[in-house]
């Protein structure tokens, strides 16, 4: 099962990496803790393991796709 089939629209993201989120700045210092992979964990207990550099590279393609700036937070993680 890919992580497309785990996490859905309106989900709720509760920790990144072990960090649990109250605010983007918590996102912010979970992403940090990144090395290779990054793990969601939603309200309903739902986990998300996704490579890094997939991470990235998403991020870079939906930007370019879109139209809109990459944030700050994928930015230090490049």
């Amino acid at each position: 099962m890919n992580n497309d089939e785990i996490l859905e629209e309106g989900d709720i993201i509760t920790s990144v990496n072990a960090i649990k989120i109250k605010n983007i700045e918590d996102y912010r210092k979970g992403l940090s803790k990144s090395n290779k992979f990054v793990v969601f964990k939603t309200m309903g207990d739902k986990e998300c393991v996704v490579s890094l550099k997939e991470l990235i590279d998403n991020e870079a393609y939906f930007s370019e796709t879109f139209k809109y700036p990459v944030s700050i937070s994928y930015k230090k993680l490049s």
